[in-house]
């Protein structure tokens, strides 16, 4: 039986129980052939692969911790990162997901350095221990970060605060970076770290 075959099979199957639905709840509830399709459709054709792309972009950019990643611990963490505010919970996938605009990612020529004064290249990998954006939002948390990689994406017994967290880092960083760079630039050259 080809691939088509078994799709066609598939949608039937779901057409079939939707129709029955249909006859049960008649009075009640319309059929919508369009959303059973729609469903099916987007099911078959575009499944839901957030584990395989957050695995590959931690090979290719954590690959250290890539033997501590098991798939109980992907499924803990989507559980957690759904009960969280859509805001946090963006946050953290955009992590997971290496999807930080820094300006190594982004290739841009002006300036490859940390936005906070390090000598490091402008990477999530170095943002996520940068000392001075770490030293900040711990000043702000009153709370040190987790020393474990795992732990800071909060892959590895996540909670609301590694939560918290990240997402305060990943905010300061995308905040530093639109709109107040060259003056945190100079506040950080300065050593000036109570003034930020």
């Amino acid at each position: 039986m080809s691939s088509c075959e078994t799709k066609s099979s598939l949608l039937i199957i779901v057409c079939e129980s939707e129709r029955l639905v249909f006859e049960r709840d008649f009075p009640l509830k319309r059929f919508k052939l369009k959303r059973a399709l729609s469903d099916f459709l987007l099911v078959a054709l575009f499944p839901d692969d957030i584990q395989g792309t957050i695995l590959r972009r931690l090979i290719k950019y954590f690959p250290s911790v890539v033997p501590l990643v098991s798939v109980e611990g992907f499924d803990v963490a989507k559980r957690f990162s759904a009960s969280l505010p859509c805001c946090v919970a963006q946050q953290l996938l955009r992590t997971w997901a290496n999807g930080w605009t820094t300006i190594f990612l982004m290739h841009e020529n002006e300036l490859c350095t940390c936005l906070f004064g390090c000598a490091e290249n402008d990477t999530l990998q170095h943002c996520l221990f940068c000392i001075v954006l770490c030293s900040v939002v711990d000043c702000a948390l009153g709370s040190s970060a987790p020393v474990c990689l795992l732990s800071r994406l909060a892959l590895s017994s996540p909670s609301i605060l590694s939560a918290c967290r990240l997402y305060v880092v990943c905010s300061c960083y995308h905040t530093v970076k639109a709109s107040h760079c060259s003056r945190f630039r100079a506040l950080c050259v300065a050593g000036d770290v109570s003034a930020i």
